[in-house]
């Protein structure tokens, strides 16, 4: 990614996941599922030409901070969501347990 370069990070609710594009081109997708009123964020994906540059940090956090903002909680059961978490806790207030069926 160029320092020129745009990110933007969308919710395709009818998808339930959030999109990353670097200048308007589909980068990657942090995929969930809503258990029990929690975001429950299951897969990380960033495509093979856009690894390596961060993006898939910057999903995860404008995903999560998306998430908290409107009042909700979180919890991941993807490994790199629960990497990323290990190092960032700017949400840790709003991070839950996994909800058990």
């Amino acid at each position: 990614m160029s320092p020129s370069s745009s990110t933007e990070v969308t919710h395709r609710t009818e998808r339930n996941r959030y999109e990353i594009s670097v200048d308007g081109t589909f980068a990657g997708i942090a995929a969930y599922e809503v258990v029990d009123g929690v975001t429950v964020f299951s897969h990380t994906v960033i495509q093979d030409a856009f690894e390596g540059q961060g993006l898939a940090g910057t999903l995860v956090d404008e995903a999560i901070a998306d998430v908290v903002a409107r009042g909700g909680t979180f919890a991941a059961t993807c490994s790199y969501v629960e990497h990323w978490l290990t190092k960032h806790h700017q949400h840790d207030d709003a991070l839950v347990d996994v909800p058990q069926p």
